[in-house]
């Protein structure tokens, strides 16, 4: 949940999410859910039920960082987990639908990004940052590319050295259909352990896994990879078979 880039691609985009969690919190390999309005791939995390990153078969991806723009103090009393709210995002039509309606009293601040790449045959792109009181809403360009880190883990002093460890890497692969963007995810980059890329801190937490949708031309897919175990895990988004109920 904590380090996510957004590439454009010929005919589609790379969205990519590291999550940065301490090992034993266990997490199932992404597969297909029936959900009321139908079939949504996610890896789903066993301790609270969500997810942090998900697609659906009609056209739409969600993903999730903990915090707004800076740390907060948890409550730890709230009315539902923010990656069960994710999985919300999939019962609306249009993501303006789903930011008007949704609900978030109660629930501890996230940053949300949501794409619905069939919507009138162009992608449709927004961010959703929630402090606790305020929705924060920015429509976002499908052409550009971004990275995001999560407040709750990274000072912004160390959000704004990965935005330009990024912004070189991007440079560096622009020659490169999907800028070898896995690899600047799998790797260190000279950071300090606990604000680097592949990250470890004195908590425990590290790096565990990287996900990636892959929309490109005919292709659709959802890779997963657990960073410990280096077993990977890829699902077809064209031709999904359903095995699990939500």
């Amino acid at each position: 949940m904590c380090t996510v880039t957004y590439i454009p691609m010929p005919g589609g985009f790379c969205l990519t999410s590291s999550r940065d969690e301490k090992p034993e919190r266990l997490t199932d390999f992404p597969q297909a859910h029936i959900h009321p309005h139908g079939e949504v791939i996610y890896p789903k995390d066993l301790k609270a039920g969500g997810t942090w990153i998900a697609a659906s078969r009609d056209g739409k991806a969600a993903c999730l960082l903990n915090g707004a723009f800076e740390a907060h103090r948890s409550n730890r009393n709230y009315e539902k987990s923010r990656g069960k709210l994710l999985l919300e995002f999939f019962e609306f039509n249009q993501i303006p639908q789903f930011l008007e309606k949704v609900s978030l009293h109660n629930i501890e601040p996230f940053t949300l990004l949501m794409l619905d790449y069939k919507a009138a045959f162009k992608c449709v792109f927004y961010g959703l940052r929630w402090d606790g009181t305020i929705k924060h809403i920015k429509k976002l360009c499908p052409e550009t590319s971004y990275i995001w880190s999560s407040a709750t883990l990274y000072q912004q002093t160390v959000r704004e050295s990965r935005k330009q460890l990024f912004k070189n890497w991007i440079e560096k692969y622009k020659d490169f259909g999907d800028r070898l963007i896995y690899h600047f995810h799998a790797k260190k980059h000279g950071l300090a352990a606990d604000a680097d890329l592949l990250m470890e801190n004195a908590n425990g937490v590290k790096t565990v896994s990287i996900s990636q949708i892959r929309v490109c031309h005919d292709e659709e897919r959802f890779d997963y990879t657990d960073v410990q175990t280096n077993k990977h895990h890829s699902v077809n988004l064209l031709n999904t078979t359903t095995k699990l109920s939500a």
